[in-house]
């Protein structure tokens, strides 16, 4: 460091030295130092000798790198690579602008270069596509699928538009032409008539002709009176009802209901007249009737307690003996009509009497049966028939088998009283035995009867005191009001081979409304009987075995004449040693 003294400020201009100043000193000096390329300043300086920091020191003319560090320039060896770097300048304009429109000499591009390569066929599929079909080498129906568009059309039958179904196959074809055609039939084939038969036999005598036409399966009948006719039944085989020779005739009174006025019929039984009884709520009708071929129906028709009623029934239906007859209507009264089918096979209803009165009619019966060795049960119950009004009357009838022995309990009494009455009971007919015969005292009847009132209702079931094994009891209901109750003990015979029939005993009527029964019993294994003229109504049955002593079937009339007598013949069955007693009772009304 060189001390300056007497310097001006032009002494300094444009000198590069680094000139250190006291600012303490001359103001000219300091002036003088400003003009220099760099000065530092400090105060102090005479201070200074040898080696020393400047204190306070300003430095004058540095640049803005003085304050930098090395690191933050390039090194020589990286200057000398910038001296032959590419200046920006020496660039094209797609340098830096990065556009392909800054580009010269740019190639002309297709719509095609903007597309992805999955957008084109492959070479191999260009390959195929050069050897395909064409659509101009194409005929019109292959594009507009129209069977008109081809050429050279066949020309179809009517048959071209059916399905397979609707011709026949190959094997019906071939039946066909063998099959017998209608030109090689005789007239007979068609019209079915036997008047268009060839070489027709000469009918002479009796034979049958029948029609020309019928229904297959359909019963024959007789048409007309000639024997030489027969016509179309209108009833086929299938339909007829089969009975079994064990069926029971249906032959007791029932009462016949009615649905909005109207009663239905019910169907015939071969083996006896059907009878139902309606008392009239109304007037009613009675429902279309189905034909029948045999058989009949009988209806009761009965005035209620007003009175005046009609009953009518359809139309189709044949009347026979109404015309010069008034029917009764007055309360209570009643009139039969029994229905029939007429020769013709027109339904028929025949009058079947007329009455002042209802007439006493069963209306239902219980049987209580037992089978086993003679002993003694007490107690018995027996059920009552359902339905039981106020006023009717029950009629209990007991048949007992009994023997003298004296191992065996009890002993019945040959007549008398019986004392083993059922609650409310009255006697009617005391008990009677079997007399004659190989089985002679071997059993006893008897008859008791109850009126029952609104009191006893309802009433469903009686005991039976000293009930009796090996003995019957049936239990009827009779409706109508029981006036009074006569009997006759008939004649007692052996059944079987020895003797056939026995005549039931005479009991003169009295009352066209009169219900006459005869009870038949017996003691034997076999009760193969009938009554002439009367129908069964019920049997009181043991199931068989043993001991199938003291069984009881009984038969009824009803409404016959006043003045008749009820004079029947019992006809028997089965075996030798079979004994039979028989009674007539006949029952009276109020």
């Amino acid at each position: 460091m060189t001390e300056l003294t007497g310097l001006s400020g032009t002494d300094l201009a444009g000198t590069d030295k680094i000139v250190v100043v006291d600012d303490s000193g001359d103001a000219a000096v300091r002036k003088a130092a400003d003009a220099a390329a760099g000065a530092v300043y400090a105060s102090g300086l005479s201070a200074l000798s040898g080696t020393a920091r400047l204190p306070h020191t300003a430095v004058k003319g540095l640049g803005t790198a003085a304050a930098a560090a090395t690191g933050d320039f390039a090194t020589a060896a990286q200057g000398a690579k910038a001296d032959t770097s590419v200046q920006p300048e020496d660039l094209g304009a797609a340098a830096t602008s990065n556009s392909y429109g800054d580009l010269d000499d740019k190639p002309t591009l297709g719509t095609a270069a903007a597309a992805a390569t999955g957008d084109f066929a492959t070479a191999a599929q260009g390959a195929k596509a050069d050897t395909s079909v064409q659509p101009e080498d194409l005929g019109a129906a292959a594009t507009s699928n129209s069977y008109a568009d081809l050429d050279d059309l066949p020309t179809l039958g009517t048959a071209a538009a059916a399905a397979t179904g609707d011709f026949a196959t190959a094997a019906q074809g071939a039946k066909a032409d063998t099959s017998v055609q209608p030109g090689d039939l005789g007239a007979v084939a068609t019209s079915n008539s036997y008047a268009d038969l060839d070489d027709k036999p000469e009918v002479t005598g009796g034979d049958v002709v029948g029609p020309g036409v019928s229904t297959d399966g359909n019963l024959a009948v007789m048409d007309g009176a000639t024997g030489k006719l027969i016509a179309d039944g209108g009833v086929a085989v299938a339909d007829v009802v089969t009975y079994s020779e064990t069926v029971a005739v249906s032959n007791e009174w029932a009462e016949l209901s009615a649905t909005d006025g109207v009663v239905t019929l019910p169907s015939p039984s071969p083996f006896g007249e059907v009878r139902r009884w309606r008392t009239l709520a109304g007037d009613e009708g009675i429902a279309s009737i189905t034909p029948f071929l045999a058989g009949s129906v009988r209806l009761r028709v009965i005035q209620d307690a007003t009175g005046g009623r009609v009953l009518s029934w359809p139309t189709d239906v044949r009347a026979i003996g109404f015309t010069d007859v008034t029917l009764p209507m007055t309360p209570n009264s009643f009139y039969d009509a029994i229905f029939t089918a007429g020769s013709d096979g027109v339904m028929e209803v025949h009058f079947g009497g007329k009455f002042d009165a209802a007439p006493l009619s069963i209306v239902g019966q219980t049987i209580l049966v037992n089978n086993t060795p003679s002993t003694v049960e007490n107690d018995k119950i027996m059920s009552v028939p359902a339905g039981l009004q106020d006023g009717d009357d029950l009629l209990l009838i007991q048949v007992k088998a009994f023997t003298t022995s004296a191992t065996e309990t009890p002993t019945v009494p040959a007549s008398g009283n019986p004392t083993d009455m059922p609650a409310d009971f009255t006697n009617v007919r005391d008990f009677t035995r079997i007399s004659g015969g190989a089985l002679e005292d071997r059993a006893c009847m008897a008859v008791q009867r109850r009126t029952v009132t609104s009191v006893d209702l309802p009433l469903t079931e009686i005991t039976l005191p000293k009930f009796l094994n090996q003995s019957s009891y049936s239990l009827m209901v009779v409706r109508g009001g029981i006036g009074s109750i006569t009997s006759a003990t008939a004649a007692n015979r052996d059944g079987g081979a020895d003797a056939n029939e026995i005549a039931l005993p005479v009991e003169t009527i009295s009352s066209g409304n009169a219900l006459v029964l005869s009870v038949v019993w017996h003691s034997g294994k076999e009760k193969t009987y009938t009554v002439t003229g009367w129908d069964r109504q019920y049997t009181a049955d043991h199931s068989g075995g043993d001991h199938v002593f003291a069984t009881h079937a009984v038969f009824v009339q009803q409404n016959v004449t006043p003045g008749d007598t009820a004079a029947a013949t019992v006809s028997l069955g089965g075996a030798a040693e079979e004994s039979v007693s028989a009674m007539t009772m006949v029952l009276e009304p109020a």
